[in-house]
């Protein structure tokens, strides 16, 4: 029995433990589903193209994609239209450098600072309704070949590498010495790039500056009036006219998106609730099993109880508090588990404490809970024990 006993505690214990990491997990999720991406995401279409580089020179996918440009614009339903190397809410984990002008180089090279850059268009930020922080945003000039070079930078960015100062009018290179220098023009919100709950600064070039930055590879960006999904056919339909060998790699609305970028948290949380919902499972069984194998034990020594004047309600107290016991040993050491095991979820949680006390009062009142039910009926079968069947059985 003290084996039994001993079993069941563990599966409370692991149930705790499962239990709150699921919960944490539920926290951090919704948590997700809720947080502003920094830009509108109504009724958005990222169509994805790459170029052949044994077609289109630098120069000759400028002028590809401004034509594009200028062909889905003119479409029924077109509320606006421009282009990105790189959407957002989309995994990529792209990482790059550059260095600020005046500040020390690093040991391991010559770029003092970590962040992101992202080409495009002059009117990406407006029509994604992107806030501008200070200075101004790219104009039509920046995007002329040959262009002074000018970059902006997102509020990350800026708190990062220029707390307490103004950024613009900085200038910043992406790359060694021989490389040229690119000035700081304006300030813009901060748009999510890595996924949901990611936060890194990012830079942004106008697509169009030099050749270097004509990407044979773009997202033509179109905010739509209605459903996105109805502009696909438009958009092949003005790609045919340009160049017929020419397709869409790929289409995302920004839905579609934000459930790739949701995929990973969505699968964590998964594996915990089935894992969780599994061992809650096997710790009621094991306290019902438990606690009717005892009444079972126990069956004449209720029977003289009842035959000596034990109300049903003692009786059945006694038990309860038997279930009980075992439950209380194993929330304690599951607690206690928790607290320190859920620290290897920090990295997947957002904006949620790993020793959040709200998940843990809710988890104990849920075991408990179960723990009263899975008790309850070997309790109210013990306190119907008829003594006279039960001395004469014993």
């Amino acid at each position: 029995m003290r084996l039994r006993k001993g079993i069941v505690v563990a599966e409370v214990a692991l149930s705790v433990l499962l239990i709150v990491g699921a919960g944490l997990m539920v926290r951090s999720f919704r948590n997700l589903l809720v947080e502003d991406p920094g830009f509108h995401t109504e009724n958005l279409l990222f169509a994805r193209f790459s170029l052949p580089a044994a077609e289109y020179t630098p120069e000759g996918s400028v002028e590809f994609y401004e034509r594009l440009e200028e062909g889905v614009a003119g479409l029924p339903g077109v509320v606006g239209v421009t282009y990105t190397s790189r959407p957002p809410l989309l995994w990529h984990d792209q990482e790059g450098r550059f260095h600020i002008e005046g500040r020390p180089v690093t040991a391991t090279g010559p770029l003092c600072c970590v962040g992101s850059t992202v080409a495009v268009g002059e009117q990406f930020h407006g029509m994604l309704g992107v806030p501008l922080i200070r200075g101004r945003l790219f104009e039509l000039d920046d995007q002329l070949p040959g262009a002074p070079g000018v970059v902006l930078v997102d509020e990350t960015a800026a708190e990062r590498y220029w707390p307490g100062e103004d950024p613009v009018g900085k200038r910043v290179r992406f790359g060694g010495e021989r490389l040229p220098w690119f000035e700081v023009v304006g300030v813009v919100g901060s748009i999510t790039y890595d996924g949901p709950g990611i936060a890194f600064p990012t830079l942004y070039h106008p697509a169009n500056q030099t050749p270097n930055f004509a990407a044979r590879s773009r997202y033509l960006v179109v905010k739509t009036g209605g459903e996105p999904r109805a502009l696909v056919d438009g958009v092949r339909g003005v790609v045919r006219g340009l160049d017929a060998r020419q397709a869409i790699a790929s289409t995302y609305t920004i839905d579609e998106i934000q459930g790739l970028g949701l995929a990973r948290p969505r699968f964590i949380l998964t594996l915990f609730g089935v894992f969780a919902g599994v061992a809650l499972a096997l710790g009621a069984v094991g306290i019902y099993g438990v606690i009717s194998y005892g009444v079972a034990l126990r069956a004449g020594e209720i029977g003289i109880r009842r035959a000596l004047g034990a109300e049903e309600g003692a009786v059945m107290g006694m038990i309860l508090r038997q279930g009980l016991g075992l439950t209380v040993a194993g929330l304690l050491l599951g607690l206690a588990g928790a607290l320190a095991g859920t620290r290897v979820l920090t990295g997947f949680l957002h904006e949620v404490s790993p020793s959040d006390p709200l998940t843990f009062l809710t988890v104990a009142g849920v075991i408990l809970a179960v723990a009263i039910l899975a008790s309850f009926f070997p309790a109210r079968r013990a306190s119907g024990v008829d003594p006279l069947v039960a001395l004469r059985v014993e």
